[in-house]
């Protein structure tokens, strides 16, 4: 396959669909079982596929550290941690097209072991802040389009709305 638009849009559609099915079918279950375990497995593998393909190897990330170098080691991350977002959709909280494109960062190597190292390497203090995990890092984050931002104000509701993703 040869990446261009149309191959974006494809695996736009594609996976829009089968997480729409499996919403679907996750809604069905009665009790909690291996059954809705691996329904949440495919939900997880269809947005991170998504979440690779169509902006960590298209854009790098929806935002980024602003001093990286070229040549610095580099680390695709879910700013609002994959499994968070997985969850907020399978409780009607954000639409598919927003589990689709959660904020992710590109971070120098070093900041992202200095997360985990903080106990964020999958939860956030506040999703609607989400910033706030970054808050003892003391970078500055810039769009993938070099747009500053104030991670102390910048908020899921604005990146909605600077990446015209629709609820």
């Amino acid at each position: 396959v040869i990446r261009n638009g149309e191959s974006y849009v494809q695996a736009k559609q594609y996976i829009h669909k089968r997480v729409e099915d499996a919403l679907d079918e996750y809604s069905d279950i009665t009790e909690t079982n291996q059954r809705a375990r691996l329904i949440r497995d495919n939900i997880d593998f269809l947005l991170r596929r998504y979440h690779n393909y169509c902006i960590k190897d298209r854009i790098g990330g929806h935002y980024r550290q602003k001093d990286l170098k070229h040549d610095d080691p580099k680390d695709f991350e879910h700013v609002l941690p994959a499994a968070i977002v997985r969850d907020l959709l399978l409780f009607g909280r954000i639409s598919i097209e927003q589990a689709m494109n959660p904020p992710t960062c590109v971070l120098h190597r070093e900041q992202h072991v200095a997360l985990a190292a903080a106990g964020f390497a999958s939860k956030t203090p506040d999703i609607w802040n989400f910033w706030q995990r970054y808050a003892d890092l003391n970078i500055v984050i810039v769009t993938h389009d070099n747009q500053e931002i104030d991670t102390n104000s910048w908020n899921l509701g604005d990146h909605y709305r600077h990446f015209n993703i629709d609820a």
